[in-house]
């Protein structure tokens, strides 16, 4: 099948020239196409009528997130079927993620070990545009551009307007306080989650919100939320293990690399706080996509700088454990909802 054929002639391109944007930039057009052209998958159906009904009755037609509603009312205005608006939506989502990956020292690798992650995340339209922003929110603290968080807070506040669950995302700002190292926010966010595990049936039982309950019991299901909180105990303590075993090599580095690695270190930290969350409402734990990908890129990040062949070794069997993770979650996740549908149902792709 020619789809089959582009992904694995894709691969071999990556892997010739790891830094290579342009490689990168053709993977996602790639996944541009299969996406923008999809005509059918696990949600597809449940997104067309949203659009349909926000484009005939309005806004308030529907308790969807405003900036995603706002989004479908436009393109409906403008003419556009559905199938029209999920071109728009990918090309405007993808190329976003795109950015980021091209920030990487190895942005073709990293687009190739995307490829997974892409698969199990496109049928999410609103997280999806949710957790770009949030990737674009962690280039914008890389860089060195003036206002920072002004920009962050602004990225923070997009993605809330088209997934509720980013809220939680403002609790990254934290990065921007100098003075809370990541030994002492380790302290912080322990504590935080030693409440959330303990007290949130408590704090639940006050919740009145109809809205809040019923995406409660909408997203309420019977898969055990251990694996995914064990993977992401094991991703973030290994990676804080080898900054720490490695951190007088780490010193001698340059200072914008050391800058990074604490950035991406209180990231990590902060992201436990989803762990009891995970448990709480299993929507939450789309953020284990996210987390994946924030820490590829990091990954490839400190193999790129870190020269000495031992480092690099432990840098690549982390990386070997975490893409064995990810394989593991695609495996278990609703192929039959993505997978084969973004290979099998493609306008462009299916009949050729």
């Amino acid at each position: 099948m020619i789809i089959n054929f582009i992904i694995i002639t894709l691969f071999i391109l990556c892997i010739l020239f790891p830094k290579s944007k342009f490689i990168a930039f053709i993977a996602f057009l790639f996944m541009w196409q299969l996406w923008g052209w999809n005509s059918w998958n696990g949600d597809y159906n449940s997104y067309r009528l949203l659009y349909e009904t926000i484009g005939r009755f309005g806004i308030s037609s529907s308790d969807i997130e405003v900036g995603y509603a706002f989004m479908n009312k436009i393109s409906y205005n403008l003419g556009l079927s559905f199938q029209n608006f999920m071109g728009v939506f990918s090309f405007i989502v993808l190329g976003l993620t795109y950015l980021f990956i091209s920030r990487s020292p190895y942005p073709a690798i990293l687009a190739m070990l995307y490829f997974l992650i892409f698969i199990m995340e496109f049928v999410f339209m609103r997280n999806y545009m949710a957790d770009t922003f949030f990737l674009l929110f962690l280039g914008v603290v890389m860089g060195s551009a003036k206002q920072k968080k002004i920009k962050s807070f602004f990225l923070l506040g997009l993605a809330l307007l088209f997934h509720n669950t980013a809220i939680v995302y403002f609790a990254f700002l934290i990065v921007f306080i100098d003075k809370i190292k990541p030994r002492k926010l380790f302290y912080i966010v322990a504590s935080v989650v030693l409440v959330l595990f303990t007290s949130l049936t408590f704090f639940l039982s006050f919740i009145s919100s109809t809205t809040i309950n019923s995406k409660i019991a909408y997203y309420y299901t019977d898969a055990s939320p251990i694996g995914p909180a064990i993977g992401h105990l094991l991703i973030v303590s290994s990676l804080a293990f080898f900054i720490s075993y490695s951190k007088k090599y780490l010193s001698s580095l340059p200072a914008k690399v050391q800058e990074n690695t604490t950035l991406f270190t209180k990231v990590n930290i902060i992201s436990l706080i989803y762990i009891p969350l995970y448990f709480f409402l299993p929507n939450f734990s789309r953020f284990f996509k996210v987390l994946f990908v924030i820490n590829l890129f990091y990954i490839l990040y400190l193999i790129f700088f870190y020269q000495r062949r031992n480092y690099r070794s432990m840098l690549v069997t982390i990386l070997v454990a975490v893409y064995l993770i990810i394989i593991y979650q695609f495996s278990y996740s609703t192929l039959d909802y993505t997978y084969y549908p973004l290979i099998n149902s493609n306008l462009i792709y299916s009949d050729i």
